[in-house]
């Protein structure tokens, strides 16, 4: 094409076409839903999506270069969001649920279940739970951990503070959830450790960055890459440490 050419060409074709050719266009932002379950998701003072998924968001954002738009909702709509791809992304631990065609593209950590004892009971394995009433709740981590124990009395719990009033109360004999979520729960209660048993830690989950069905896998690849990055350089360990609340 000469350059005659190229400017009536130019001249026919509307600007907005022009704008959307794809070298010119900035990648959109990733969409991820945030479950709004504390220390995982919350709002800040100033309305800001916050917690340890928020900012997992952040880092994969920086690694991969590409903005994502963090958005609080409950678990069930997360996972219907993402089920439905009216959401690109979520972060979350192993939740029934999840359609099949939604894959995990990457695992970001590890966080540790935790059965926490009222004072005076000492757990130090699975066989020492048999016969101990232990709180959990309905829709969280514990919940198959403690269901499938063989010997358990399980009480299922809506709320974490529902959950460890229980336990300050000597209702049962000890909860079960992620560490991050007995921490905060003990110190949004006001509790010390030295009110409760030495913990004992029942097992591992893994935290995982999920993608929907319609997710390209250029996409997926790019943020593999940046999980890699965001767990080889240590930023994962740095953000769960930074939720794992001292009381």
């Amino acid at each position: 094409m000469d350059r005659r050419s190229a400017l009536s060409w130019a001249a026919l074709t509307p600007l907005g076409s022009m704008s959307l050719a794809p070298q010119a266009r900035a990648a959109a932002p990733w969409v991820l839903d945030v479950i709004d379950v504390a220390p995982y998701g919350g709002l800040s003072p100033t309305g800001e999506v916050m917690g340890v998924m928020a900012d997992f968001a952040q880092a994969l954002a920086k690694a991969a270069d590409r903005p994502i738009e963090t958005r609080l909702v409950p678990i069930a709509r997360a996972i219907q969001d993402v089920n439905r791809n009216a959401a690109d992304l979520s972060i979350m631990l192993p939740v029934p649920g999840l359609a099949p065609d939604v894959k995990a593209i990457a695992r970001l950590t590890q966080l540790e279940v935790e059965v926490l004892p009222r004072k005076g009971v000492v757990m130090d394995s699975k066989a020492s739970l048999r016969g101990l009433r232990i709180a959990s709740l309905s829709a969280g981590a514990g919940y198959s951990m403690i269901a499938d124990l063989d010997g358990v009395i399980h009480q299922r719990t809506n709320t974490l503070t529902s959950m460890m009033q229980l336990l300050r109360s000597g209702r049962v004999d000890g909860v079960a959830s992620v560490r991050q979520s007995l921490r905060y729960g003990m110190r949004e209660e006001g509790m010390r450790a030295s009110e409760f048993g030495t913990p004992y830690v029942l097992g591992l989950l893994d935290l995982t960055l999920w993608g929907s069905p319609a997710l390209l896998d250029a996409d997926r690849a790019a943020l593999a890459d940046a999980a890699g990055k965001v767990t080889r350089t240590g930023v994962a360990a740095r953000i769960v440490a930074k939720h794992t609340a001292t009381v």
